[in-house]
């Protein structure tokens, strides 16, 4: 659309549990305009599935009023009256990875509607964290057993006694139907010493995480 501009980034990148914002700007000729602005969000581009909406009027001081807000998880911390409609995902989870769309309308203009083709990539990373440490008695002494997550899917590794590196066997739960597991992975060790410190690292490459047993 002529002297229409909509400003958007290729890609973010979120960490887990942590809140995300998609940036998104955009201009319009002429800058003078008084009616109602929509701000609206899709994942895929243009019939792809609304995930936020909201309505205000440029000439007014009111909050933009939300008329779509899937499971309560998105929030404008633009200001569309500044020509800003970026969005805010609460307590972004890996399933929120995705192409993310902004789009504003300008009621009162023909046809005065605007979307990003290529929209914005949202990526969810997860530094190295240890879930558990755990202790394993069977008919062949004592194993250890370290569950770690991370995305990318970290490393484990384990230490023992004198500082000595042991080799784990791994197991990772890629072959799930659950997919909140295919980023957890377990580290194994058999044969170990009763009363003797072991340490599990497990690392990515966002950070690196130890803890002893």
């Amino acid at each position: 659309a002529e002297g229409w501009s909509l400003s958007v980034p290729k890609e973010v990148t979120a960490v887990k549990g942590k809140p995300a914002v998609l940036p998104c700007t955009f201009t319009y000729p002429p800058s003078v305009y008084s009616g109602k602005i929509t701000a609206i969000w899709r994942v895929h581009p243009y019939l792809g599935p609304e995930i936020f909406r909201c309505t205000m009027e440029n000439s007014t001081s009111a909050d933009c009023i939300v008329d779509k807000n899937e499971k309560s998880r998105y929030r404008l911390v633009g200001d569309p009256r500044q020509n800003n409609l970026s969005l805010l995902i609460d307590n972004v989870t890996y399933e929120d990875s995705n192409s993310y769309h902004c789009r504003v309308e300008l009621s009162s203009k023909a046809a005065a509607m605007f979307q990003t083709q290529s929209g914005t990539r949202l990526h969810v990373t997860l530094p190295s964290t240890i879930l558990s440490l755990s202790t394993v008695i069977d008919t062949a002494g004592f194993s250890l057993l370290c569950l770690a997550e991370g995305k990318p899917l970290p490393t484990i590794t384990w230490i023992g006694p004198g500082n000595r590196e042991i080799p784990a066997t791994n197991n990772t739960g890629l072959d799930s139907k659950n997919s909140s597991l295919w980023y957890q992975i377990e580290g194994k060790i058999q044969n170990v010493m009763e009363g003797e410190i072991y340490t599990c690292k497990a690392d990515n490459k966002y950070g690196t995480a130890e803890q002893n047993i």
